[in-house]
């Protein structure tokens, strides 16, 4: 397969490198209009550099491409992609706004048109556990609590993407950037879709013109609730990058977040002891393996595991929690 990276300046295209590097698999072209690491992303993979993505689609013909950029750039790539016939995944949140990932998801829809997005708790090791913990999912956890906290929003200027602390170019903060991946872990673990929303955010640790810290409750259409922290208030160095924890509960059993994995009490008087599970939870190992689903999915002729359904989700409880919070908390319905 040939394969475009577009707008490989995000700071999440080199974690996608490892599952592009096996056999089958060409990367021909690559752009950044960043102007920081596309070229020597290219140069790794002995594949052609471009400034724009508009020059790489111009001259290259690929089999299937992986877009990231600016999130106010992805739905005039995502449509450029579209009228080009090139099947694509695309880095979330795949606009600003939920009227542009909705015109996109309607536009791929129209044309049976190959889109993946990585929701990457949907991939790896994390996602088996649960499935056998419950026996499937989506499953009937009944309420969960998600806290990721991550490092200060200076990382973004050192990353080369200062986009990042402009809301109009990246859709928000730190509940735009990290919470989404939550949003949608709930509806795969409550099996509900989202009915309620309410939010608190502010910029106070930074003054950075994102809110650096944010706080959404859930609740879905069967009753679930969650809670989700997003920040970027983490004092992350060398040694650790983020705090990031969870609680989860089932009919069936209770689950931890615990150093190496996960902590697993069983609800039922007189059942099995407390076990721990080993488990991955550093989502950047997620990458390659989204990389090799998305392919094979592509490859048989299937659907993705995760799309422009879910985004189109995600942003609509991502626009009220924005809403929510500047109505002072107000309680908000997605319907």
């Amino acid at each position: 397969m040939k394969i475009a990276l577009v707008e490989a300046g995000h700071w999440h295209a080199p974690l996608y490198l490892d599952g592009l590097k096996e056999d089958g698999i060409e990367v021909v072209a690559v752009s950044d209009r960043e102007g920081r690491q596309g070229a020597r992303i290219a140069a790794e993979l002995g594949a052609r550099s471009y400034q724009s993505w508009q020059q790489l689609l111009a001259n290259e013909a690929v089999d299937f491409a992986f877009a990231f950029g600016r999130p106010v750039d992805m739905p005039a790539i995502g449509a450029a992609l579209i009228a080009a016939g090139v099947p694509f995944a695309m880095e979330k949140p795949c606009g600003t706004s939920l009227a542009e990932v909705e015109a996109l998801a309607s536009s791929a829809r129209a044309r049976d048109h190959f889109v993946a997005v990585p929701f990457l708790y949907r991939f790896g090791p994390l996602r088996e556990v649960l499935a056998r913990l419950e026996g499937a999912l989506p499953a009937r956890f009944h309420h969960m609590s998600f806290r990721f906290i991550g490092g200060p929003p200076v990382r973004y200027l050192e990353n080369g993407c200062p986009w990042m602390l402009d809301a109009a170019q990246s859709g928000g903060g730190a509940m735009m950037n990290l919470g989404g991946h939550f949003v949608d872990l709930f509806a795969l673990l409550s099996g509900e879709s989202v009915a309620v929303v309410t939010a608190a955010m502010s910029d106070r640790a930074w003054g950075a013109g994102i809110e650096d810290y944010a706080v959404a409750t859930l609740r879905g259409t069967g009753g679930a609730l969650a809670t989700i922290e997003a920040g970027y208030t983490f004092p992350s160095d060398g040694s650790a990058l983020r705090e990031f924890s969870f609680t989860l509960r089932s009919a069936r059993c209770y689950v931890m977040s615990a150093s190496g994995g996960i902590r697993v009490r069983p609800v039922a008087r007189g059942g099995e002891a407390e076990a721990a599970i080993a488990v991955e939870l550093g989502n950047e190992r997620y990458y390659p393996i989204f990389v090799a689903d998305t392919l094979a999915r592509f490859r048989a002729g299937e659907a993705p595991a995760c799309g422009l359904g879910e985004a189109v989700e995600v942003m609509r409880v991502m626009e009220l929690a924005y809403r929510s919070a500047a109505a002072g908390g107000a309680l908000l319905e997605t319907g």
